[in-house]
């Protein structure tokens, strides 16, 4: 639901919990559009 919602709202998120960074990272083509990604 907050990836829907992130979707609808036009909105990034900032993945804290270990368990959703490595769902981010395991599959990026599906997250990468609402993947707030810190720039080195």
């Amino acid at each position: 639901k907050l990836v829907a919602y992130a979707r609808e709202n036009n909105l990034k998120i900032v993945p804290l919990c270990p368990y959703v960074h490595a769902q981010f990272k395991r599959h990026p083509e599906e997250y990468n559009d609402v993947w707030f990604k810190e720039e080195a």
